[in-house]
């Protein structure tokens, strides 16, 4: 007698076969595309990068664009790296357009699109936490006066700044990365942080007379009388 198998056989065979090979395809592909994203997922897991901000880099919805304002020649540039679909960045942007509006003749800034594959190389190779950050006339980091700020959940032994271990020092490293101040631990700047920087760019491209204006008040809503 013949070993080989009959046509119902091989018919029940064959199933099982293409299943087999579908199994290992799928295999393979979710091993390449954790290779290709494990960059990502690293950072998602060290807490550099939030999801929503993974996937507002690879999904081209809600992109939009960030006008420039302020004089091309200004000799003080502030550059913001922000995620254009993404609304956790939204306050960044708002930020940076309200201090450059302080000194309106003397302050530029642009944004890159870090939803963008060239805005997100950019910041990548700045090393910004959540695609996120700004540069002061092509600078990340600055040397700022007191110590580090006591954040929730972040302190002067906590972070990356020049004065680790040195809580009483006078001076510290801030570096502009983050979609905000004290979001991200070891990059722990402020608004004074922003404005002092500032400040000494705009003296030292201009002259000791030209600062930035007071913040406008805001206006709290006042009772109508009865």
């Amino acid at each position: 007698m013949s070993d080989a198998p009959t046509p119902e056989q091989e018919s029940q065979v064959q199933p099982k076969r293409s299943v087999r090979k579908l199994v290992i395809a799928a295999l393979v592909l979710l091993v390449i595309a954790l290779a290709i994203n494990a960059k990502g997922i690293y950072k998602i897991a060290t807490g550099q990068k939030t999801i929503q901000s993974y996937f507002a880099q690879h999904s081209p919805r809600g992109r939009r664009y960030m006008a420039p304002s302020g004089p091309v020649d200004a000799k003080v540039v502030l550059v913001g790296y922000l995620q254009s679909n993404n609304e956790c960045h939204d306050g960044l942007e708002q930020l940076l357009r309200q201090v450059a509006a302080r000194a309106p003749r003397h302050i530029r800034v642009r944004f890159m699109d870090t939803s963008r594959k060239i805005g997100f190389r950019k910041a990548d190779a700045l090393g910004m936490a959540c695609d996120a950050g700004f540069t002061i006339n092509g600078k990340l980091e600055f040397e700022v006066p007191g110590p580090v700020p006591d954040f929730e959940g972040a302190g002067p032994t906590d972070t990356s700044s020049a004065v680790k271990d040195q809580p009483e020092a006078q001076t510290h490293v801030v570096k502009f990365s983050g979609p905000g101040p004290g979001m991200t631990p070891e990059h722990c700047w402020t608004e004074k942080d922003l404005e002092y920087v500032l400040n000494q760019e705009l003296k030292k491209a201009y002259g000791p007379d030209v600062q930035l204006a007071p913040p406008r008040p805001t206006t709290q809503p006042t009772d109508k009388p009865h």
